[in-house]
């Protein structure tokens, strides 16, 4: 969380991601109150999407600026990325809508976890 507020900067998450593509070892991304949004969702789910080597087991967003599109938008990387058991979207912009979305996800998450 060294950046902070620097990774919800326009473009700041983007390349973060694309360093994060190198790294295969991390199990734990905390951007809580980083004031990532709908934007950077979208990079979260690229980079996701297009990481068939990643590791992450914990994703943390809370406290930050999403909407219904950007949780949507990760919602399609969050379900290729096998290894992930936790993701928290806690105090951001979510409609009633858009948190029984967050329950789904959460429901498949924990379907995931070993016995």
């Amino acid at each position: 969380r060294g950046l902070g507020p620097e990774l919800g900067k326009a473009g700041m998450l983007e390349k973060f991601c694309r360093a994060m593509l190198l790294n295969t070892r991390s199990v734990k991304l905390d951007l809580k109150g980083c004031v990532i949004s709908d934007d950077g969702c979208r990079a979260l789910a690229t980079f996701l999407l297009s990481n068939r080597n990643c590791n992450l087991e914990w994703i943390d967003l809370a406290e930050n600026s999403i909407h219904r599109r950007g949780a949507k938008a990760l919602f399609s990387g969050v379900e290729k990325c096998k290894s992930l058991r936790y993701l928290d979207l806690r105090s951001n912009y979510l409609s009633e809508r858009g948190l029984k979305s967050v329950k789904k996800m959460e429901q498949r998450l924990r379907r995931q976890d070993p016995p």
